[in-house]
């Protein structure tokens, strides 16, 4: 096999690499905001708020 060939398949098995700990790291991010990060601290501080109307 040609090293030329062997240098693309290493190069698309990185770039897949890159991609999937990406998305793998949006995932978690995702799931962290939205359970015990800022976004949860601000949605459930907005639930205590006295005296607004909630939708």
């Amino acid at each position: 096999m040609s090293i030329l060939l062997l240098l693309a398949q290493l190069l698309v098995q990185m770039v897949l690499a890159v991609v999937i700990l990406v998305a793998a790291a949006a995932i978690i991010w995702l799931l962290w905001d939205t359970t015990v990060g800022p976004s949860a601290r601000a949605a459930a501080a907005r639930r205590r708020a006295p005296g607004v109307a909630r939708p």
